[in-house]
Formats: structure tokens, C-alpha cells, sequence
């Protein structure tokens, strides 16, 4: 009877152990999927984004369309709890008796639900991360063709202020040009004498020697005195002397008669 017991036991012990075995290779493989998960998480760059960075996962909020727990630091706190209990089930025990083999595929058991669950959680964690990633890409594609648009409105405000001072400067240079055009005209104007279209002197002005001539009735001119002035017809009074007579010459001057 004991070498009968003893050898049931040994066989139940195998057979707790060998399920401890698969359970614990099960965690293994779950611990390092959960651990690439949160490891791909952490990652902010995007694709095709020209060097623009996302947000961190651990700080999406949670979405109203989803369940509780939905968020980023959510999903991430599910993985982290998952690979704590599987830490506490990863010992070796004895199995000296029923009672281990009992408590060996209770183990067993507890760790093959544990890496299960943890499985799932790096799951919805990377299926999350990668709606995150799309999301995230979406967001900023379209601020960075907000940012284009903001640019090439200011280079062409900045272009059209350029053009504006440009026209500016320009309309005030022949502003001034105009000013000194004027001046220098109205200068010239001031400084001109006014003349007679006719030669002879203008309006107001004498010409040397003439005060002392005068026109005779046949159009020639004679001093207004002297010997050869001649006056009133060509008569001179009594008691001065000859009186000379002046006609024109046919040439613009006067010849003695």
C-alpha cells in the first residue's frame, strides 16, 4: 500500500509539474509580447510626418466612445498589473506529497489565466497604440497644412507691405521731383524781365537819348534842344539865331534840309 501511495503521488507531482512547466513557458512568451507592447508605446515618432512627433501615448485620454478605462495610462496600468502577478507565480516548488501536487497545478493553472489575461491586455494596448498612431498622423497632417497656409498668407502679406512701401517711396520721390520742378519754374519765371515783342522798350523803361528827342510832324526825330532843335512847325522864336531844318533821311534817321 505505501509503495503503491508513494507512486501515485510522485505521478501526480509529475503531472502538476508538468503543467506548471507549459503555464510558466505560456508566461514567459506573454511577459515578452507585453513588454514589446509597452516598449512600442513609448515610440512618438510617425510616419511620413517630416520629422513631427505625436503626443505620448500614456497621456490619451480616455474616449467617450469607449468603455472605462479606454486611456492610455489605462490600458498600460492593465499590462503592468497582469505582469506583477505573474512575477509573484513564477516559483519552483517542492512536490513531496498529494498536497503539492495540488498546490503545484493550482499554480499552474493561476499562471496559464495570468498570462492569458496579460496576452490580452498587450493586445488592446498595441491595437489602441495604433489607433492612436493614425489618429495622431491625422491631427498632425492637418495642423501642418494649417502651418503651411498660415506661412504663405504671411510671406504674402509681407510681400504686398514690401509692395506697398515700394509704390510709396516711389510716389513720394516724384512728389519731390515735381516740387523741384515747380520751383526752379516758378524761380525762372520770377527772374525774367518782361520784353517788347515789338523791340521797342518795354512799358515803364526809357531808352538812353530818347527823353531828348523829339518826333517831328513828318515822323523824324530831332533833339530837344541844341542847335538843331527844331519845334512848332519849324519856326524859332525871334532873337536865337538861324533856325536849321531836319527831314528824314529814308533810312530811319534825319538829314539837314
Amino acid at each position: 500500500m505505501t509503495v503503491a501511495a508513494n507512486a501515485e503521488t510522485v505521478r501526480q507531482c509529475d503531472v502538476a509539474r508538468g503543467k506548471l512547466t507549459a503555464a510558466t513557458a505560456a508566461a514567459k512568451k506573454a511577459t515578452a509580447a507585453a513588454a514589446t507592447a509597452v516598449k512600442g508605446s513609448e515610440a512618438t515618432t510617425l510616419p511620413e510626418t517630416d520629422g513631427w512627433t505625436s503626443t505620448k501615448y500614456a497621456d490619451k485620454p480616455a474616449a467617450t466612445a469607449q468603455p472605462k478605462g479606454s486611456s492610455g495610462k489605462d490600458r498600460l496600468t492593465a499590462v503592468n498589473t497582469q505582469q506583477r502577478k505573474l512575477r509573484t507565480l513564477a516559483t519552483s516548488p517542492t512536490c513531496e506529497s498529494r498536497d503539492d501536487a495540488a498546490a503545484v497545478t493550482t499554480q499552474a493553472t493561476d499562471t496559464t489565466a495570468t498570462a492569458k489575461r496579460l496576452t490580452a491586455a498587450a493586445t488592446e494596448l498595441t491595437d489602441d497604440f495604433h489607433t492612436f498612431l493614425a489618429d495622431e498622423t491625422t491631427r498632425i497632417t492637418a495642423e501642418k497644412a494649417a502651418a503651411q497656409k498660415a506661412a504663405e498668407e504671411a510671406a504674402a502679406k509681407q510681400a504686398a507691405e514690401a509692395e506697398a512701401a515700394k509704390q510709396a517711396a516711389a510716389a513720394e520721390a516724384a512728389r519731390q521731383a515735381a516740387a523741384r520742378a515747380a520751383g526752379t519754374s516758378a524761380n525762372g519765371s520770377a527772374a525774367a524781365q518782361p520784353r517788347s515783342t515789338s523791340g521797342a522798350p518795354a512799358p515803364g523803361s526809357t531808352t538812353s537819348g530818347q527823353d531828348d528827342r523829339v518826333t517831328s510832324p513828318w515822323g523824324s526825330t530831332a533833339p530837344r534842344k541844341g542847335p538843331d532843335f527844331v519845334g512848332g512847325g519849324g519856326v524859332g522864336s525871334p532873337g536865337e539865331g538861324p533856325v536849321r531844318c531836319v527831314t528824314d533821311n529814308g533810312m530811319g534817321g534825319t538829314k539837314f534840309c
